[in-house]
């Protein structure tokens, strides 16, 4: 089982990536199983443990993400939210990967809204607020940046102190980024001035009132993610065109949001529009004008843990598998000088980009000279660690090249790669 702690996942894995991964698993994703999460209160130290597992047939693997928000912990100088996933791999029964899932979650609910800002927010917002500048808030504005050109963010936090910290240390991991970092003095006044929001608080009580919202607005409802929670009040219910969530069955569950005005019959989940998949498949049109209020509203859903948690393994393995193939071509040199790194490397990322992936470039590949199949995430036991000539004759091993189009569309490649392969192993 492979151990990835917070730095590992850091250096392999990053916002681009995980926008991408979201989006595709809003689509292949739509029939997972996914059980209703699991959340356990711990009132007296005002905690919550949450479990959320899910299985994806189309990925493989199934995963079952563990979670504890202790938001009084940066008290004592401890982290408010921590995490872990356990993935497994379902065609075998193994559990491959035990990962931290603090980043990850940031990343993943991040991504989530980045996805939906991509389909719902205007092509020219340019402003974006965010109430509430806890560990999640980092996430969204990492994710709206993605997809948007925003030039202006405004924050908005109940202790004006924690606001200042959060936007010094904002400005510090947005080096390139040449936009203002403004606090506001009220939720009243960062509403009024933003073409996106994000309320990423864990308020009982709404956070702003819906009124303060302009004409063509798009919000992000993150921070709520119990029945009792809610940041939004009924006024924004009402003045949004467009309602979507990440799934119904979630948010019939755990969105206080729309759960409280609906007890008390001041808003309906039929007045529901859409959950975000049927938009990104071009099923149900996104935002159609400028002057549409869009609300998106998500409590989490776990299948987007699994398809991250896979992602992320198979990057591991990827680079394992590199670093172990420069270790054996480094110990089989009988010179002082160690092989050229950026060379070797170079070819190694060309090819991944030809094929996708280094698990896409040896799918199916079989050794020429033991006839055993490669297999990419089993590399220790399949083939011997330390045999970089079967990892060569597998990297230029010609199988199909008539039949296979990505073999034959590449097979100048391909042939320069094992030339020039087997001059650095070997000069």
């Amino acid at each position: 089982m492979k151990i990835l702690t917070k730095s590992t996942i850091e250096s392999l894995y990053n916002m681009e990536d995980c926008l991408k991964d979201i989006e595709e698993a809003f689509l292949v994703n739509r029939n997972a199983e996914t059980p209703v999460r699991t959340a356990l209160a711990h009132t007296a130290t005002n905690g919550t443990s949450l479990y959320m597992p899910a299985y994806s047939e189309a990925l493989g693997y199934s995963a079952i993400k563990m979670v504890s928000v202790f938001p009084d912990n940066p008290k004592s100088g401890r982290p408010a939210l921590r995490g872990a996933i356990l993935l497994t791999d379902t065609t075998t029964g193994e559990h491959v990967a035990l990962m931290d899932a603090s980043y990850l979650t940031i990343l993943r609910t991040g991504a989530s809204s980045g996805v939906a800002t991509k389909y719902l927010a205007k092509a020219d917002a340019h402003t974006l607020s965010v109430i509430g500048t806890g560990a999640q808030a980092i996430g969204q504005i990492l994710a709206v940046l993605a997809v948007r050109d925003i030039h202006t963010i405004c924050l908005y936090n109940r202790t004006h102190e924690k606001a200042n910290r959060f936007a010094q240390d904002m400005r510090g991991q947005l080096p390139s980024w040449n936009g203002e970092i403004i606090v506001a003095e009220s939720a009243k006044a960062a509403v009024e001035v933003c073409d996106i929001l994000v309320c990423s608080t864990k308020s009982d009580t709404p956070v702003f009132n819906g009124n303060d919202l302009k004409p063509g607005t798009h919000i992000n409802g993150i921070g709520s993610f119990q029945a009792s929670m809610q940041e939004v009040d009924v006024t924004t219910l009402k003045r949004s065109n467009k309602i979507v969530v990440d799934t119904i069955e979630g948010a019939q569950h755990e969105a206080g949001d729309l759960l409280i005005p609906a007890e008390t019959g001041a808003w309906s989940f039929d007045e529901l529009y859409s959950e975000l998949s049927p938009i990104l498949a071009n099923e149900t049109p996104g935002r159609e004008n400028d002057e549409e209020i869009t609300f998106y509203k998500s409590v989490g859903v776990a299948y987007l843990d699994t398809a991250v948690a896979v992602a992320v393994y198979k990057k591991a393995i990827e680079a394992d598998v590199a670093k172990k193939l420069l270790c054996t071509i480094n110990s089989k040199q009988n010179r002082d000088t160690p092989v050229n790194v950026p060379v070797l490397f170079s070819f190694y990322s060309q090819l991944v980009q030809l094929s996708g992936s280094l698990c896409n470039f040896f799918a199916n590949l079989q050794c020429s000279r033991c006839r055993r199949r490669w297999c990419v995430a089993n590399m220790e036991r399949t083939f011997p660690r330390n045999d970089v000539e079967i990892i060569y004759e597998l990297a230029v091993y010609r199988q199909s090249l008539s039949t296979n189009p990505t073999w034959s569309r590449n097979k100048v490649f391909f042939l320069n790669f094992r030339d020039q392969f087997l001059q650095i192993l070997h000069k």
